[in-house]
């Protein structure tokens, strides 16, 4: 980890070089004076995130679907393709239980999906 000791705070103006010791120092080494220099930063001490809107997550969900639609499309442009929403719905409610899962601190594991996908697949061909 580097620090910033450069007086210039504008990354237009800055020297990426790490290897001037006048503009850069190594951030855990016993040469780094750290008890002398001030503890400035220019991230702010608290962060504010505003609440995602459900519209916007919306109109994300549907360009991501879009975009995978037309992307296994494309990859089986030999092969006429139809689109089944129906599995697509069935994928989505497993990701979403997989991903809560994981905020949780679960243990995530794809073979408890196996035995759901086959069943699904019995019942949709």
């Amino acid at each position: 980890i580097w620090a910033n000791i450069q007086e210039q705070d504008i990354p237009s103006r800055m020297n990426f070089d790490v290897g001037k010791a006048a503009d850069w120092r190594p951030f855990f080494s016993h040469s780094f004076p750290r008890d002398t220099l001030p503890w400035t930063s220019v991230q702010p001490n608290d962060l504010h995130y505003e609440d995602t809107r459900s519209d916007d997550a919306e109109i994300l969900s549907k360009e991501i679907s879009h975009i995978l639609r037309n992307k296994m499309i494309d990859w089986r442009e030999a092969n006429a393709t139809s689109w089944h929403h129906v599995c697509q719905k069935h994928l989505e409610e497993i990701i979403k239980r997989k991903e809560m899962e994981f905020i949780r601190g679960s243990t995530i594991n794809g073979a408890d999906i196996e035995p759901e996908l086959a069943d699904f697949q019995k019942t949709h061909n």
